[in-house]
């Protein structure tokens, strides 16, 4: 495994619900990503990581339900 790339995405702290929605979104899609597209993740070897990964993703992508746009 490679250890020199970072991923260059550290958003600073939500100031209120849009923002709070926009970091949830952008987690959830690339999570969603990669057990898309992701030939690592694929492996059948790694079926249980994929599942889970995906899973996480439904539910960071659920908690967008619990964010209350008029606050």
């Amino acid at each position: 495994m490679s250890t020199e790339y970072v991923v260059p995405w550290n958003p600073p702290p939500a100031e209120d619900a849009t923002a709070l929605m926009d970091v949830l979104f952008t987690v959830a899609s690339a999570l969603k990503t990669q057990t898309r597209a992701s030939a690592y993740l694929a492996s059948p070897q790694r079926s249980a990581l994929h599942t889970r990964i995906r899973e996480l993703a439904d539910e960071i992508h659920g908690l967008q339900g619990d964010v209350d746009l008029r606050t």
